[in-house]
């Protein structure tokens, strides 16, 4: 059984966000999709959520700030950045704010399903 049930996707990039999903589609990996922080904190199903992949530069509320917000909730929720910026202080920052992983657009697909597969045997104990 996956120990990551339900991955969140926040980005506003819905191209991006469609080939994602694909993606974990395609690796069995259920999939919710926002277009924005404030979109995700508007919706139940996003605290159902095991993994977070997180985009930095959002419009509105950023990955960052939503980090915090859910650090302050006490929301142990794993998140992985995805970024087109590879911005060395926002690395930091999301690092030491407790990120499971942060990887500059675009992706490498196989890179990030072994993150997600990695992250979900490290949460199986």
């Amino acid at each position: 059984m996956n120990a990551l049930q339900l991955i969140a996707l926040v980005d506003d990039d819905e191209a991006f966000r469609e080939a994602l999903r694909d993606l974990l589609d395609s690796a069995g990996i259920e999939s919710i999709a926002f277009e924005s922080c404030e979109k995700f904190l508007g919706d139940p199903r996003a605290l159902k959520a095991t993994c977070i992949l997180l985009d930095i530069n959002l419009p509105g509320m950023t990955g960052l700030e939503l980090q915090r917000v859910l650090n302050w909730a006490s929301i142990t929720t794993p998140i992985i950045f995805l970024t087109s910026v590879d911005d060395a202080h926002a690395r930091e920052r999301a690092m030491t704010s407790g990120a499971a992983g942060f990887l500059t657009k675009p992706v490498d697909s196989t890179h990030l399903l072994s993150c997600i597969h990695a992250l979900a045997n490290s949460r199986k104990h």
